[in-house]
């Protein structure tokens, strides 16, 4: 217990010894249970080994090594840093925490520049998470969803009674029209991209932090998008797939 360090998560760090048994039983219980998502946040913390970005892959390695044959390959992961040797057995890495600031402020360039490197090394594009509270206009969620579907990517909505997941997810109630707006926009954007209704010349734009768009439906599967900063004219896409 002497060699095991503290620190602000309030968790201890291993050694390898000790990364290979935790990763071990991680993998144990996820056979016992069929679990078939697992997030590897905090996955820095095998720099306590001592053995740099190895122990980091140590750990990842050895938990994928000791997954069951019905699940090794068909687990989906993520985590909050990308390692070398972590890539075959990765599915995702949605990084980027929502506790720092809005939609635009939290972490926002790292996310962005974390896209290049997925698709670099054939990773699928992911933003991270983003949290839905109170202070969420509907024109922050349309700056999200351009983004999302210029690099093509997923994201992680959070909601939550203080933004941190330490109460339990705030009850449903009756919808207000803000919400129904915010709600109508996220199903419209994501039903455009999943249809492959962005042509590939406007994603350049749609990537563009500056750049603000918004998307109108015109009847299943055709949409007008509208730019709003700067304004332009709406140019019409449609679904591209089936």
């Amino acid at each position: 217990m002497g060699k095991l360090a503290d620190h602000p998560y309030k968790v201890f760090l291993t050694d390898a010894d000790l990364t290979r048994e935790v990763a071990q039983n991680l993998a144990s219980f996820g056979n016992h249970v069929h679990g078939t998502m697992i997030a590897f946040d905090g996955l820095e913390g095998n720099y306590s080994t001592g053995m740099g970005e190895y122990g980091c892959s140590l750990f990842t390695h050895t938990w994928y090594e000791a997954l069951s044959p019905a699940l090794r390959g068909h687990v989906f992961t993520s985590a909050s840093r990308a390692f070398h040797y972590t890539w075959h057995s990765a599915t995702r890495y949605n990084w980027g925490e929502p506790w720092w600031g809005g939609f635009r402020q939290s972490q926002a360039l790292r996310r962005f520049q974390n896209q290049v490197f997925f698709a670099r090394n054939y990773l699928p594009p992911m933003l991270g998470w983003f949290e839905l509270n109170e202070k969420t206009t509907l024109a922050d969620v349309e700056w999200l969803c351009a983004r999302a579907a210029g690099y093509g990517a997923g994201y992680t909505m959070v909601l939550s009674y203080d933004g941190k997941l330490t109460s339990s997810v705030k009850a449903m109630g009756p919808m207000d029209s803000k919400e129904r707006a915010i709600l109508d926009a996220i199903h419209q954007w994501e039903a455009a991209r999943m249809s492959d209704a962005f042509p590939a010349s406007m994603k350049p734009a749609l990537q563009d932090v500056e750049r603000e768009f918004h998307l109108k439906r015109v009847r299943p599967g055709e949409w007008e998008l509208i730019p709003v900063k700067p304004a332009g004219p709406a140019v019409r896409i449609r679904s591209r797939v089936g």
